[in-house]
């Protein structure tokens, strides 16, 4: 980037001819979530739905337990209503499913860009937070530092390591061997 904070034209360049790379999936994807994932992508989603208004359509509920948890229970110490916990499920559900749609949307739609990968990834890194709120919440970590530091790589290293890895080597990695940001997403 020049110092004025322009792109240079090397890099408008590579924006342009950027192409999404990924590694697969992984067996719960192949034989579990992939069939719903496709009978929503190319059944249930209209075809003037533009795949970013989707990606932004899947922070709703992340966003809305959030605030939920924050206002009920802000020092994370007391026991929450079960309802809240559900809210939390379903906001978690809510987000893989559009986080793996989106594409598909924009794939079959041809609305692919590097603005939406950007964007796509940028809210997965918000509603990961979001998750480490609903985690911090229901093990009552209270203000214990050590507790949610051990806490963070259980919840964020899945999409931290594959920014991390796709930064160096150009290929979206979210699957190592049998195992990826959906399985930790589930296990979540």
């Amino acid at each position: 980037m020049s110092r004025s904070g322009d792109l240079t034209k090397q890099e408008l360049e590579n924006i342009k001819t950027f192409r999404y790379k990924t590694n697969g999936l992984t067996p719960l994807e192949i034989y579990v979530y992939e069939h719903f994932w496709n009978f929503l992508a190319n059944k249930c989603l209209p075809d003037w739905l533009a795949p970013n208004a989707l990606t932004l359509l899947g922070l709703v509920f992340p966003l809305l337990s959030l605030i939920t948890i924050c206002v009920i229970d802000p020092t994370f110490t007391q026991t929450l209503p079960g309802w809240v916990f559900l809210l939390a499920w379903f906001a978690d559900f809510w987000y893989q499913t559009i986080d793996a749609i989106d594409g598909k949307q924009a794939r079959r739609t041809d609305n692919c860009s590097p603005l939406g990968q950007i964007l796509d990834h940028n809210l997965d890194q918000i509603t990961f937070t979001c998750m480490m709120v609903h985690v911090c919440s229901s093990l009552q970590v209270g203000n214990n530092m050590t507790r949610i530091l051990l806490l963070t790589p259980g919840v964020m290293s899945a999409h931290y390591s594959v920014e991390y890895r796709t930064h160096f080597t150009g290929m979206h990695q979210t699957v190592i061997g049998f195992m990826g940001a959906t399985e930790q997403a589930l296990a979540i």
